[in-house]
């Protein structure tokens, strides 16, 4: 999230000014957001032969090679 942004989803809780420097869970305009973000990443990794399908912030990558799956990184 740009810093100049920080300001629009700042909060106050117990006498304390607080702001995100992300994109906050259940803001209604993060999926949106972080499906514009991953767009280009997914497309190069498609160019590169690599099969995915993604849903929101889930991703399936698919291979026939057993010793590449060891070469994809899996996140929680």
């Amino acid at each position: 999230m740009a810093e100049e942004c920080h300001h629009l989803l700042q909060f106050q809780w117990e006498k304390a000014t607080w702001r995100f420097r992300c994109l906050p869970f259940g803001l209604s305009s993060a999926p949106w957001c972080f499906t514009k973000l991953l767009k280009p990443v997914v497309a190069l990794l498609r160019s590169r032969g690599i099969r995915m399908i993604i849903y929101l912030d889930d991703m399936l990558i698919m291979t026939q090679e057993i010793p590449h799956q060891g070469n994809i990184y899996h996140g929680h």
